[in-house]
């Protein structure tokens, strides 16, 4: 892998060469764009770029290109994930706390102990093999006030050899003075097309490709992972195929029974999940499963009020049009809109930790509601 691997971010990979060309590095990035579009590959492409032995230059429009040469022992360290000299720091780190109580601890937000172990404390060491240290904090949007407030006198006054990029999907988590010192990189959604070939490539077929490509708006790492998943051995594809049509047939006295369903759903696709996942926080997978049934959900909604404005619209779940075409006939534009705008207060609803249960069955009798029929 190396940085022109890098699919859709040319406007980050341009922002990097300017600044290696003319030799004026921030101390400090925040990646930002949504999950799954590149932002943490990008960010070891590039460390691993600045500690190349032996960069390789070649000539574009805009100047010389610096990429890694994938060849010398820097580069064979990175791509081992082993090199001393990149520090990924992620939540689950707290495991190998100095502080005993704090080894047992799967966390959901970042704690400060990862930040003052794993980052202030070992910010002053020298480079081991190059002449940089990499900190790439991943999860930013997890640093809760205590650890960011942990981080600012870092931001502010690092080594001269440090470079600290957070990778984050939500700049609106990240307190004013941690943006203020840090320079903010913007990431875009992946060219859909691209996306769906690459699922293709991985066995896919078209139409679940165009609807993963579509339901993570150009995300080729969350399309990868969702195509995945399971519950109760059924794919997620086909769990959404049974949700349209229990959302698009919903009723009053169906509403209930089908809040449980989906209760049911979320805790399957969570056990798979943590079968496959290690040192995650329980509370995490059901959050993450919750929110990847309400997206399912409000695409449905969204595709409706598409229809609505204009019957040739291109929606996300272009494969089960007859029942996106009978949710724009139960549920008018003011209708969708305001279903759209109840799942994402569910979807806040999950993130405080209210009961799962209580959330669907409330956002579905909200439907119900608002209905035509």
């Amino acid at each position: 892998m190396s940085l022109r691997q890098i699919h859709s971010q040319d406007n980050a990979i341009d922002t990097f060469q300017r600044s290696m060309r003319l030799n004026r590095l921030s101390h400090a990035y925040i990646f930002a764009g949504i999950d799954g579009v590149g932002k943490k590959k990008t960010a070891i492409e590039w460390a691993k770029t600045l500690l190349c032995e032996s960069p390789v230059k070649s000539e574009t429009d805009d100047g010389v290109f610096l990429d890694s040469c994938g060849k010398c022992e820097s580069c064979l360290l990175a791509e081992a994930n082993s090199h001393p000299d990149i520090k990924l720091i992620y939540k689950e780190l707290i495991r190998f706390s100095e502080k005993a109580e704090n080894r047992k601890k799967t966390p959901i937000d970042m704690p400060k102990d990862v930040i003052d172990e794993f980052v202030v404390k070992q910010i002053a060491n020298k480079p081991k093999k190059g002449n940089k240290v990499i900190y790439i904090i991943d999860e930013a949007e997890k640093l809760n006030a205590a650890s960011q407030n942990a981080l600012l006198k870092t931001l502010e006054e690092p080594p001269t050899f440090c470079v600290i990029i957070l990778l984050t999907n939500r700049l609106d988590k990240l307190l004013p003075t941690t943006l203020s010192r840090s320079r903010v990189v913007r990431f875009g959604s992946i060219d859909e097309n691209i996306v769906v070939d690459k699922l293709e490539d991985k066995g896919l077929d078209l139409s679940q490709a165009i609807y993963w490509a579509r339901l993570t708006d150009g995300s080729l790492g969350k399309s990868l992972e969702l195509s995945k998943l399971m519950a109760n051995d059924v794919s997620l594809y086909e769990v959404k195929k049974a949700i349209a049509k229990k959302i698009s047939s919903l009723r009053l006295e169906t509403a209930l029974e089908t809040a449980n369903s989906l209760v049911n759903t979320s805790k399957d696709i969570a056990k798979f999940w943590a079968e496959s996942l290690e040192n995650v926080s329980k509370s995490d997978i059901s959050r993450r499963a919750n929110r990847i049934l309400l997206r399912m959900v409000m695409s449905l909604m969204s595709d409706a009020m598409k229809i609505n404005i204009d019957r040739n619209s291109e929606i996300i779940n272009s494969d089960q049009k007859d029942l996106i075409e009978t949710l724009a006939n139960a549920y008018d534009i003011d209708s969708c809109i305001e279903n759209i705008q109840k799942v994402y207060q569910s979807m806040d609803w999950v993130d405080s930790s209210v009961n799962e249960r209580l959330i669907f069955e409330e956002m579905l009798l909200k439907f119900t509601e608002s209905a035509s029929i």
